[in-house]
């Protein structure tokens, strides 16, 4: 339901006016009126429309009944007793602060049955006489406001209202989604991946509520209804993957609403990592033997650091070789279109790390499916690019223990980047210079 802050006013604002016997409080026989006006002044939830409204509630009007208290939410209980003794008119002015509390240290609704008792602290009053409030709520949800008027000698008056009640809970149920950006509407959202988190309101952070989900999940516990939920989640990956954002990140809607008797859902969405994507080409005189599964295999990689072991040497034109250090691999052999006398395939390679950087791409061309005569050789050796990845701005360490990312606007890493062709494969005639194998099949 749509929420909606701004104040309330009840049309016709009702003041009880109580009549007592003064002879039962003090030693004369005088008789005494009373008459107290009562407002609530603040945020309630609106328990017909499920809207949080600021409102000004006149006690002892058949409207308080539509509203409810919500949790920890402080509201002002302004006081006017007119008193009379006679002739004389005492008037006594008072400003109570009322706070319920029906949940636990984590948002748990804590049920009628234990028993609650609301904090009411006073504030300025004026006047002879002095006014004490006293809440109580009953085991149905129903709260009553007892004023008590305590005259100069002691004696007093005590009078019942009816106030907001505490609303039924309602329940969240999260969604943890591994984003796809490249899939079409409506289908980018359908995968899930298991993640934890917590949720709590913006109001009370100190209290947590601490939820996994292997990718969707209705909150076991129930929850009181308030208009300023929020959260952030991290996924349940192994240490070192590269799959998706890290967090963590924030749900949406923020901040998400939690309405009486109903399920309030929630998204929190990582977005996969995509990769480097481009297209290899083979272009020969010769035989192709079918079917080509593969035709080379790719390599993001960096030079090895003093004291690594190198994964693969690279030579140099000038004789020396350079070791690398595989960080992510993959094949040509997507979408594999083939001519008379050549074959094209596209390749992915997934991301290696969320930080970004820039990396070696390295193509070998994979000969088996591409038998050549032994005085022809290939060129070129291999295929090379430099390629700038960039970083997951979604895994970033944050300042403060709360932040979380916007998971709703897709990191830098959630499209392929596409290196377009980097090398055509090309028999030429010459031996092979022994400086460097081809890769064989695999």
């Amino acid at each position: 339901m749509v929420r909606k802050k701004g104040w309330y006013a009840v049309v016709l604002p009702v003041a009880l006016l109580v009549n007592a016997i003064a002879g039962q409080t003090v030693a004369s026989a005088q008789e005494e009126s009373l008459y107290v006006d009562g407002t609530l002044v603040g945020l309630f939830y609106n328990l017909g429309t499920g809207e949080f409204q600021y409102a000004e509630l006149s006690l002892g009007d058949p409207a308080v009944a539509n509203f409810g208290f919500i949790d920890e939410e402080e509201v002002t209980l302004y006081l006017t007793a007119f008193r009379s003794e006679g002739s004389v008119l005492y008037r006594t002015d008072a400003v109570f602060y009322i706070t319920l509390s029906f949940s636990t240290e984590n948002w748990e609704f804590q049920g009628v049955s234990l028993g609650w008792s609301p904090r009411v602290v006073s504030g300025p009053q004026s006047g002879r006489d002095k006014l004490n409030v006293e809440v109580t709520v009953g085991p149905g949800g129903s709260v009553t406001g007892k004023v008590t008027l305590i005259k100069p000698d002691g004696t007093s008056i005590t009078i019942i209202f009816t106030f907001p009640s505490v609303p039924p809970p309602g329940s969240v149920a999260v969604a943890t989604v591994l984003g796809d950006r490249e899939k079409e509407p409506g289908e980018w959202w359908k995968e899930r991946i298991a993640a934890e988190g917590e949720i709590w309101r913006r109001k009370e952070p100190k209290k947590r509520y601490r939820f996994s989900s292997p990718g969707q999940v209705v909150l076991e516990k129930k929850i009181p209804p308030a208009d300023d939920y929020t959260g952030k989640a991290v996924p349940l990956v192994e240490k070192g993957t590269n799959l998706a954002c890290l967090g963590p990140v924030t749900p949406q809607p923020v901040p998400f609403d939690v309405q009486s008797n109903a399920v309030s859902y929630i998204f929190f969405i990582f977005w996969k990592h995509k990769g480097v994507k481009g297209l290899v080409r083979v272009e020969t005189p010769f035989v192709i033997i079918e079917p080509v599964r593969r035709i080379a295999e790719v390599r993001l990689a960096r030079p090895v650091k003093q004291g690594e072991i190198p994964d693969f040497e690279i030579v140099n034109e000038d004789g020396t070789r350079t070791g690398y250090k595989t960080l992510a691999s993959g094949y040509a052999d997507k979408n594999i279109i083939r001519g008379k006398n050549w074959v094209e395939a596209e390749f992915f390679v997934p991301y290696p790390d969320p930080k970004g950087g820039g990396y070696d791409l390295f193509v070998f061309l994979i000969a088996d499916s591409f038998p050549i005569p032994s005085d022809h050789r290939w060129d070129p050796r291999y295929g090379w690019r430099y390629v700038y990845i960039p970083e997951c701005q979604y895994s970033r360490p944050l300042s403060k223990p709360d932040d979380a990312h916007d998971s709703f606007n897709p990191c830098d890493q959630s499209v392929s980047k596409d290196v377009g062709l980097v090398v055509t494969f090309r028999p030429v005639e010459g031996n092979n210079d022994g400086s460097e194998a081809p890769i064989r099949g695999r």
